[in-house]
């Protein structure tokens, strides 16, 4: 089936798409991708692997823009590290593998 027919035949998972694809596009939007996945892990259109990658691949992705980054105070507070690190390379692991995501999820569609 091609894309467009399977997004119309599953509007709930072109909604999910629509938010990674917009968590990708707009940093400030990067929060939405949490209804995306929420969409996606209730979803009956693809499988448990799809929504594994779905899922886990963004997380894993912030997670580890979060480790690479690199704090310049000597002395600071677990929050203040987990929160800069988010904010200052977390959330271009997530955008990056929002959009990776948003497009491994369409083809995988176009194939349901």
């Amino acid at each position: 089936m091609r894309l467009p027919g399977a997004l119309r035949r599953h509007p709930a998972e072109a909604l999910a798409i629509g938010l990674y694809a917009a968590a990708a596009a707009v940093g400030a939007l990067a929060a939405v991708w949490l209804v995306g996945a929420a969409i996606v892990a209730l979803s009956r259109a693809w499988t448990g692997l799809d929504k594994a990658a779905g899922v886990g691949v963004p997380v894993l992705a912030t997670l580890v823009g979060m480790a690479l980054w690199e704090s310049g105070a000597k002395h600071i507070y677990i929050d203040e590290i987990i929160w800069e690190s988010l904010a200052a390379t977390g959330v271009v692991g997530l955008r990056i593998a929002a959009l990776g995501t948003a497009l491994f999820l369409a083809a995988r569609l176009s194939r349901a």
